[in-house]
C-alpha cells in the first residue's frame, strides 16, 4: 500500500488553482454586476456647464426665491412674482437608479405655484432639477429632496 506524501510543490499548484478559480469568479460575477451612471452622456454636460453656472447666475439674481417643498403626498414649487410667463422642466433625477427618473413640463397655478402629485414616485433621495426659460434668459435651480 502506497501512501500519499504532500510536498511543497503539491501547496504551490493548489495555491495557483485557487487563485485561477477565485480571478475566474471575480470577472464573471462583475461582468453580471448593473451599472448604472449619473447621466448617460456626462461629457457634453461637463462641456456645456458654463451655460449651467450663467443659469445659476441669472436664478440667484432674480427678485424672490423659488422654494420647494415635500408636502403629504405631493411636492409643491413656488416661484417669484417676477417668473410668471415662464416655459421649462421640472425633473426629479434618482441617483441610485435612473429608471426612477421622472419629467414634469412647467405649468404654473395663479398663485405662481406648482403642485406635483408624489404618489407615483418611489420613496427615496431625489435632486429635484428646474429648468426655465423667462424674457430670453435660462434659469436652473437644484436642490435635493427626500420623498416619505
Amino acid at each position: 500500500m502506497s501512501t500519499f506524501k504532500f510536498h511543497w510543490g503539491y501547496g504551490i499548484a493548489l495555491f495557483f488553482t485557487a487563485f485561477v478559480v477565485f480571478i475566474l469568479t471575480a470577472v464573471f460575477t462583475s461582468t453580471k454586476e448593473n451599472i448604472h451612471l449619473v447621466t448617460e452622456n456626462y461629457y457634453a454636460e461637463e462641456l456645456a456647464y458654463q451655460k449651467r453656472i450663467d443659469e445659476i447666475s441669472n436664478t440667484n439674481s432674480l427678485n424672490g426665491r423659488v422654494d420647494m417643498r415635500v408636502m403629504d403626498k405631493h411636492f409643491e414649487i413656488a416661484f417669484p412674482e417676477s417668473a410668471r410667463e415662464i416655459s421649462g422642466e421640472i425633473q426629479f433625477f434618482r441617483p441610485s437608479d435612473s429608471a426612477f427618473d421622472k419629467a414634469f413640463a412647467i405649468d404654473l397655478n395663479e398663485q405662481g405655484k406648482q403642485e406635483i402629485n408624489t404618489v407615483g414616485l418611489i420613496k427615496g433621495y431625489y435632486r429635484v432639477k428646474v429648468t426655465w426659460n423667462m424674457q430670453g434668459k435660462s434659469f436652473y435651480k437644484e436642490e435635493p429632496v427626500y420623498l416619505p
